[in-house]
């Protein structure tokens, strides 16, 4: 739209030799130089856009993972810790079973 706005003016600044013609005819060249540079823009930005976007959404399901991974790790970390404590505590260590129990 731009673009044959700016040949629009430009057709009919050419026809009118006034100022006004003159003025229009400024006024397309600067339509069409701008709507082809928008042009050239588009297809860099479109890409842009989508890998940031691709980018935002994979880090915040990769982000969202990760944690819950961490937590059950720490979860299963403090019940094996809280589980030795447990047998320590119980452990004799005259008895060979038992000792080779909680090496195990």
């Amino acid at each position: 739209e731009e673009n044959e706005l700016g040949r629009f003016l430009r057709s009919q600044g050419s026809q009118d030799k006034s100022r006004a013609g003159k003025i229009m005819q400024a006024t397309g060249k600067a339509l069409c130089f701008s709507s082809q540079q928008r042009l050239a823009l588009r297809g860099p930005l479109g890409r842009l856009y989508q890998e940031v976007e691709t980018f935002r959404y994979r880090a915040i399901s990769d982000t969202w993972l990760t944690v819950n991974r961490m937590e059950q790790s720490r979860t299963e970390y403090r019940g094996a810790l809280l589980w030795m404590k447990d047998v320590s505590q119980e452990l004799d260590p005259d008895t060979h079973k038992q000792m080779e129990k909680f090496r195990k």
